[in-house]
């Protein structure tokens, strides 16, 4: 996944802040969650850090907001897939990669 970031640069021109994969994808069984971004106010104030690096907690910041994928794999024993056995393409699954 390619995550772009927008903001501003020094001369206040649009910009692109950040780019590439999100910092913090969390694995839990078969559940993946890729934050995207997070704010801690109501309407986003710009920022110099990535919001979305700091420590994952559910609820987002009081007035802020949080953005998130989350993916579920199928329950069952066809469904369930471990990242070290091959996923459809004969490929193994590492915790980074996106099926």
């Amino acid at each position: 996944m390619n995550r772009v970031v927008t903001g501003y640069d020094e001369n206040g021109s649009p910009a692109i802040i950040r780019q590439g994969e999100p910092p913090t994808v969390m694995h839990a069984g078969r559940y993946v969650t890729t934050e995207l971004w997070v704010t801690d106010s109501t309407p986003p104030r710009a920022a110099d850090t990535d919001t979305s690096a700091r420590a994952w907690q559910l609820e987002p910041p009081p007035a802020g907001t949080c953005f998130r994928i989350v993916e579920i794999a199928p329950a069952g024993d066809e469904g369930e897939q471990d990242e070290n056995q091959p996923d459809g393409d004969g490929d193994r699954i590492s915790p980074g990669r996106r099926r």
